[in-house]
């Protein structure tokens, strides 16, 4: 019996999507983290489809949380971009510095710029990078089924496979075998299990360290029925159940729920490649972490100040909350003495909705119109008709934008056509 030097403690998720992964995923990058803390697992990473959308929040959070943060990328990955043809791959990109994640940045903005139904990489663009040093910093992960390596191995041998993870090896600081097993048997007769045992002997004899990983699209168990709606939805396939996973495991499931699945053997593995991995992790942000907006303050509270002209009741409470958070709430209150005109550059995290009969005490009147691209507001509670009905999009207002909003590049065009209440 093999014994191991490190505990499951260690143990983290790093192979993990958000809702950043759109028509894959579920969760929110915040919701992830907490999960991960609530599992007392130490580090997480975030690895969405061919982008870094949740990359800033991910490192905030998990900094907050007091969890190591592992911001990344599934790219996808050719052989060769000038094969049209060309089938794509999954390639895990991990950044462990600050240095790392700006070349992260890089290469996604590369991958953007080589768009062909998705953006794209090939082996010639990693080799380029990292004779040019973009690649320092960053770690491979070998991919889940779709991976290049898996797909070498079962198509074309070991041998193949193994000549793609050194390829990886040498071009990332490092490259981790991923060890995933999720209960599946795929179309080709193979499984999950029979690929972690053949993945693992790869990786003794390039001398390269594994990971144990789940290919975690949501937070919880429970979540599993609604992915599997949301992939009955957006499946491509000819059977109503194409696009559900197989298996099971797909949720940021505990240590010991992962543990389960894999030998003995594999897992002390993991874990070696796990305390490989955090030992390398030397992420720093400053921008990230002094980052907020330059806004002159004009008053001491400009919260204080927000609140006293806007309120304070539910309906407009859930916008002051995200004023609140993003620090804007000084940019709001610049120009006490500006026109309220229109709800165009209005800051709300929830659909419009309709100014309350409170307005009249204020001085607004009746509820207003307006239009989006930023023109007056019209008298009445009904939208136009006619031919500006037509050509034009109309919303109602936000409630912080119908009490409080200070729009400066359409006030004067305005206030010549339609003269509107002042903000008090």
């Amino acid at each position: 019996m093999r014994f191991s030097r490190y505990r499951d403690e260690i143990w983290s998720h790093l192979h993990v999507h958000s809702l950043y992964s759109a028509t894959d995923a579920l969760s929110s990058v915040p919701t992830l983290v907490a999960r991960a803390k609530a599992n007392g697992q130490p580090a997480l990473g975030l690895t969405d489809h061919g982008n870094m959308s949740g990359a800033v929040t991910l490192y905030q959070e998990c900094m907050k949380a007091g969890l190591l943060p592992f911001p990344g990328s599934e790219m996808y990955l050719v052989r060769d971009r000038a094969d049209k043809k060309a089938k794509r791959h999954h390639l895990g990109v991990l950044a462990t510095s600050g240095q790392g994640y700006r070349n992260l940045v890089a290469l996604s903005s590369l991958s953007h710029r080589n768009f062909y139904h998705k953006p794209l990489l090939d082996l010639s663009d990693l080799a380029e990078a990292s004779e040019a040093g973009r690649l320092r910093g960053l770690v491979a992960l070998s991919g889940c089924y779709s991976g290049l390596p898996i797909q070498d191995l079962l198509n074309y041998g070991p041998e193949q496979a193994k000549t793609t993870l050194a390829c990886y090896a040498g071009w990332f600081d490092q490259c981790y075998v991923e060890l995933m097993d999720h209960g599946m048997v795929w179309d080709d007769g193979s499984t999950d299990a029979d690929l972690c045992l053949a993945l693992a002997q790869l990786a003794d004899e390039l001398g390269l360290p594994v990971l144990v990983t789940a290919d975690s699209h949501y937070a919880f168990a429970e979540q599993r029925v609604l992915h599997e709606s949301l992939k009955r939805l957006v499946s491509y396939g000819s059977g109503d159940d194409d696009g559900v996973f197989r298996g099971s495991g797909y949720d940021l499931s505990q240590t010991s729920v992962v543990k389960r699945r894999h030998t003995a053997k594999n897992w002390i593995s993991g874990l070696a490649g796990q305390a490989d991995l955090q030992a390398r992790w030397d992420l720093s942000i400053p921008e990230l972490d002094k980052y907020h907006y330059n806004i002159p303050v004009i008053i001491p509270d400009p919260m204080r100040e927000l609140r006293k002209r806007v309120g304070t009741d539910e309906v407009v409470a859930e916008e002051l909350d995200v004023i609140e958070r993003t620090g804007m709430a000084s940019y709001l209150c610049w120009s006490p003495r500006s026109p309220i005109t229109c709800a165009s550059a209005a800051s709300s995290s929830r659909p419009a909705a309709r100014p309350p009969a409170a307005c009249a005490a204020t001085g607004w009147g009746s509820p207003r119109w307006t239009r989006s691209s930023g023109s007056c507001a019209t008298n009445g509670s009904s939208p136009p008709t006619g031919p500006s009905r037509r050509t034009s999009t109309w919303m109602w207002s936000t409630p912080v934008a119908a009490r409080c909003w200070t729009g400066f590049g359409s006030a004067s065009r305005c206030t010549r056509s339609a003269p509107t209440p002042r903000c008090r």
